[in-house]
């Protein structure tokens, strides 16, 4: 589809720091997951310029999650409000990819998880708001 990106300037970009929380939908590209299974996420976002790292944990015992619940983001890219390859690593060698478009209040887009020799395991979207609590806001 068409951008405003493509204009070659490039847009200043979202502070995505803190706390987000939500749910991501697996085998459900609805980013509302309507009819969709749904289970709770968390991003703890660190942003530097462009870059995202941080941490993700889903609840003990999901689907995917398993006892494997907490994972390390080891990239990611905001430009404007458009999130790119934001890679959440975990500690069985499973990694899953995340894009989608970013508000100063919540974010929503689609993900593809994968094991070993880049097979997929799962895909689906996801929905995630900034946590009040995080105060990070006027940031």
């Amino acid at each position: 589809s068409c951008s405003s990106r493509t204009s070659g300037t490039p847009q200043p970009s979202l502070d995505l720091s803190g706390r987000w929380t939500g749910k991501s939908f697996p085998g459900c590209r609805s980013n509302g997951g309507v009819n969709c299974y749904q289970r709770p996420i968390t991003f703890d976002f660190v942003q530097s310029g462009r870059d995202i790292s941080g941490l993700f944990s889903c609840p003990l015992n999901n689907i995917m999650c398993g006892s494997d619940n907490n994972g390390k983001i080891v990239g990611g890219k905001i430009d404007g409000a458009y999130l790119s390859d934001l890679r959440v690593v975990f500690s069985d060698a499973t990694n899953c990819l995340y894009q989608g478009q970013f508000t100063a209040d919540d974010g929503s887009g689609e993900y593809m998880c994968f094991a070993g020799a880049g097979r997929i395991v799962e895909q689906g979207g996801w929905r995630l708001e900034r946590s009040p609590a995080s105060g990070l806001n006027g940031h």
